[in-house]
């Protein structure tokens, strides 16, 4: 069973994952994690990690992508045109960014996307970079089989279980420890892929210096009165007013966030206090001296992930974003805190530009997202997926696609690149190869070039020493000579003796012959009869009016047999066929004891009238019936069969004889149907022929095969 492994090389962490094919789906069989750092927090060499994740997973022959590459994306628009056409002006397009050797580190994917032109999303790296990276992986001995882009692997994440459908897109962000890997898909394709500079160790980052950090000065306070009854309280804009109606609470609420909801609960207090001050670069200036913060009547509103400033992602897809509103920096405050807010912002604005980057160069008119997926280490930052929610407008969810495979890791969002590498393989998966010109040639000469010297070189060992075995053979023969007359005069002696063998062992297989088909005679007319019998109660309407056994003879051999010689062995009990006279001529068996055929002829009489096809599949069906009886040994007794007699299928008004005699006698055209619903037949039953070894002494005492014939069960009430 083939099994594929995909390596990713981050700058925190190596990651490796090893899946195989089972059924209809994939199990993981490895996978293993490994940091780049020591206890005291030193960067360790790439050699070491490697060495020891090869311990946890073979890395030999994997697809590997590190985030240490300065991967950039391009695409490259053409007509139709043949493939090696496309493949001179892809080269010629992306040659601008060849080192000075000429080297050049790209590959490209057909965008699946309609339209007069053919679309091509390009992927470059700089040649040294990716040089130094195979240099350092053959030195471990890992030869790998595809230097792959991360972020156009993404896609290869969704072939378990798609997460979209139809002509919906989804945005795939993995956020690695210092990059975000983006890729926009569809399902069953891949429009878009994207690398960016904005990791989780930025969030890290931003956490320790808002722990830090030293309490605000002061706080923002802002009277709130709880309205009477069950009224909610309602935001119409952004500017911070809180209309509030009924009357007002005695005591203060403070505002409180216990967990990533965005539900924010409001205590019986009569007035909120805001911990966070607004920071200077997310602040929104306001016509209030004190803004207000934000009551628990926005908690629908961000868990819709919509913006109460009305922006969306058709606003947000453009050049620039649309500006955070108020409503939006203080969930913001309260979820990810000052610093925090700041990068995710950023962050953001970056997935934003990207949006409208893909929509620019696929010449769409919009793009419309039917969800966003986070992967990676950053999906675990709380509240970064609601920010980027109420942001974007549409879902926006952790994406595990480990999720349902067997043998998955725990945590399956942060080993979807490596998941996606491994599936690189699958049948519809996206393979790009960053690897550079000199190292696709030696992979060639590895694996196809070498080979014919090999083979030449293996040719000229073996002509020499075929040479020397004819020398040796030479003299060897000589002496063997003198042997072969000394033999030659026994063997004589030896070959006299077996004629005469052979030639009592014939008489002897004559002599059994006749005795078994003696014995089998009278025991196969019994097993007709009760087949016969058998069918009887679900055939009312059938009379057997004639049974008769017939021997081999020339004139009436075996349908596809020459005469004298054996019938082919039966079929498996499963199958079965109609023999006919167009049957391969088997090769003669001399092991085999024909046992000849038997004649059934009987009628058909139904009470009311019935079609010509109805009559013909109650024969059809009856007819196989007999044919697949099978005997108390679970052998069958029938091997084929000939209809002599039957409705012909050209003309139900004439009768089909075959042969023109039935029993002896002439049998003058007439009309079939005398009347509706009656006809008359008569088939031709062969019995399966039987082997010499399953009468023997030897054999019969194992399989009971000459013991006398069971009688048959009393027939049921109702049998004719």
């Amino acid at each position: 069973m083939a099994r594929w492994t995909g390596l990713d090389i981050g700058r925190a962490n190596v990651r490796a994952l090893a899946v195989e094919r089972t059924g209809t789906t994939w199990r993981v069989v490895r996978h293993g994690a490994v940091s780049r750092s020591d206890s005291l927090g030193q960067e360790r060499p790439l050699a070491a990690a490697l060495s020891e994740l090869a311990q946890l997973v073979p890395l030999s022959g994997a697809v590997v992508a590190s985030s240490e590459l300065n991967v950039m994306a391009r695409y490259v628009h053409s007509i139709p045109m043949p493939a090696d056409r496309v493949a001179r002006l892809l080269r010629l397009e992306l040659s601008q960014h060849a080192d000075a050797s000429g080297e050049l580190a790209a590959d490209a994917h057909l965008v699946p996307i309609g339209g007069d032109e053919l679309i091509h999303a390009c992927a470059l790296a700089p040649p040294a970079e990716v040089l130094r990276l195979d240099g350092e992986l053959h030195a471990m001995g890992i030869r790998p089989s595809l230097l792959h882009v991360g972020a156009a692997a993404l896609y290869n994440a969704t072939l378990p279980a798609p997460p979209v459908t139809g002509d919906q897109l989804a945005l795939i962000v993995d956020l690695d420890a210092h990059v975000a890997r983006v890729a926009l898909v569809g399902e069953g394709r891949l429009l878009g892929f994207r690398q960016l500079g904005v990791g989780a160790a930025a969030f890290r980052e931003a956490q320790e210096r808002q722990r830090s950090a030293p309490p605000p000065a002061s706080t923002w306070r802002s009277p709130v009165t709880r309205p009477a009854g069950d009224s909610p309280l309602k935001l119409d804009d952004d500017s911070g007013a809180v209309p509030v109606t009924g009357a007002a609470a005695p005591s203060t609420a403070e505002l409180r966030l216990d967990d990533d909801s965005g539900v924010l609960p409001i205590l019986p207090d009569e007035t909120i206090a805001s911990p966070l001050a607004a920071p200077a670069d997310l602040a929104v200036p306001s016509a209030s001296a004190a803004p207000a913060a934000v009551p628990a009547a926005l908690a629908p509103l961000f868990e819709l992930g919509v913006s109460a400033s009305g922006s969306t992602l058709a606003s947000a897809a453009g050049d620039l974003p649309a500006a955070p509103g108020r409503a939006t920096v203080m969930m913001a405050q309260q979820m990810l805190g000052a610093e925090q807010s700041r990068i995710a912002e950023q962050f953001f604005a970056q997935l934003t530009s990207t949006l409208a980057w893909f929509r620019a160069q696929l010449k769409l008119a919009k793009l419309d997202l039917a969800k966003v997926l986070l992967t990676g280490e950053g999906a675990a930052v709380a509240g970064l997926a609601a920010y980027l929610q109420r942001r974007f407008g549409v879902t926006v969810e952790r994406f595990d696609p480990c999720a349902g495979l067997a043998g998955a890791p725990a945590d399956g969002t942060v080993w979807a690149v490596p998941l996606a590498l491994a599936l690189s393989r699958a049948p519809g998966g996206v393979r790009l190869d960053l690897s550079p010109d000199r190292v696709v040639r030696r992979r060639l000469w590895r694996s196809q070039l070498v080979w014919p010297f090999v083979a030449a070189a293996m040719l000229a060992i073996g002509f020499a020493a075929i040479g020397w075995g004819w020398w040796t053979q030479i003299d060897a023969n000589h002496a063997s000579l003198e042997r072969y007359k000394e033999y030659d005069d026994r063997y004589s002696g030896y070959h006299q003796q077996l004629v005469e063998l052979e030639r009592e062992r014939d008489d002897l297989s004559e002599d059994l012959r006749a005795i078994a088909s003696r014995l089998y005679a009278n025991r196969d007319l019994l097993y007709t009869v009760r087949a016969l019998k058998e069918q009887a109660p679900e055939n009312q309407e059938l009379w057997i009016t004639h049974l008769r056994t017939v021997g081999l003879s020339s004139e009436d051999p075996l349908p596809g047999v020459k005469p004298g010689a054996s019938a082919p062995p039966a079929p498996a009990a499963s199958t079965s066929r109609r023999v006919t006279t167009a049957d391969a001529k088997p090769k003669r068996q001399d092991s085999a004891i024909q046992r000849g055929a038997v004649d059934v002829a009987g009628k058909v009489k139904f009470a009311t009238t019935r079609e010509f096809k109805e009559m013909n599949e109650f024969f059809e069906k009856y007819l196989k019936a007999v044919e697949k009886w099978p005997t108390p040994g679970a052998s069958r007794l029938f091997y084929g069969s000939r209809v002599l007699q039957h409705i012909s299928a050209e003309d139900p008004k004439r009768l089909v004889e075959r042969p023109k005699t039935l029993r002896g006698r002439p049998q003058p055209a007439k009309a079939l149907v005398k009347e509706e619903g009656r006809f008359e037949f008569e088939v031709r039953l062969f019995f399966t022929p039987t082997e010499l070894n399953e009468i023997t002494v030897k054999s019969a005492a194992a399989s009971g095969a000459v013991a006398p014939a069971p009688p048959p069960p009393a027939p049921p009430a109702g049998d004719r």
